[in-house]
């Protein structure tokens, strides 16, 4: 018989963005019951009662990586580490309010145990990165490009608002034909365009700098789609 901790979390967020630190899924295997749930979210607190609700929604107000537990009936403990990043190391392309210029009310639809979707900024800045892989932007030496290479992030700020939009309408939808997904069709569409804009200007031999033929011309090279 034994009791096992489960420990759930982004991995990765913002200072100052609300995050959910779930136990949601610790269980037991019959015998010992789990009487009580604690959380220390590493943020110098210590542990703190969640028996109730299972999960300690919080923010962190300074970056760095955060030791966080659970741990049940005061014994069975599970530890994972969660990064903390400053706006500027996150370096996302996109962000809330460049949503609300096109819906005033999108924060509305925030799921629980969070404040923002800059979750799903950096999912989107993640497909990003792996389209350019993909579709062979790559820097000199045939490296993907990571986020720190790409210096003009306005190259990308209008595709990955579409594209943030796009999938925050598709997770609203709970069918083919309804006004989400709609409004999902919508911004897919605007994304691609976005995304085929003119010219990529990508740091290709890592000098901090865009050269001249640094400058990646979509309209002459030939895109391989999935």
């Amino acid at each position: 018989m034994a009791l096992y901790p489960v420990l759930k979390t982004e991995g990765i967020v913002q200072v100052d963005d609300q995050t959910r630190l779930s136990a949601l899924s610790s269980y037991s295997n019959g015998g010992d019951s789990i009487t009580q749930i604690e959380i220390d979210a590493g943020d110098g607190n210590g542990f703190l009662d969640v028996t109730s609700d299972r999960y300690l929604d919080v923010q962190y107000d300074s970056d760095g990586d955060k030791t966080v537990q659970v741990r049940l009936n005061a014994s069975s403990t599970e530890s994972q580490t969660l990064s903390v990043l400053t706006v500027a190391a996150d370096l996302l392309f996109s962000t809330d309010r460049d949503l609300e210029v096109h819906e005033p009310e999108i924060l509305r639809y925030v799921r629980e145990g969070r404040n923002s979707y800059l979750d799903v900024h950096r999912r989107v800045q993640t497909l990003i990165l792996d389209w350019l892989d993909y579709n062979r932007y790559w820097k000199r030496d045939n490296v993907r490009f990571e986020k720190a290479d790409l210096i003009d992030i306005q190259d990308f700020k209008q595709w990955s608002t579409y594209y943030v939009l796009q999938i925050i309408f598709e997770g609203l939808s709970d069918k083919n034909d309804d006004k989400w997904m709609e409004k999902s069709a919508v911004y897919k569409q605007l994304a691609e365009s976005a995304r085929g804009r003119g010219t990529y200007r990508l740091d290709k031999d890592g000098s901090g700098e865009i050269d001249p033929d640094e400058l990646k011309d979509n309209w002459s090279k030939p895109l391989i789609r999935r």
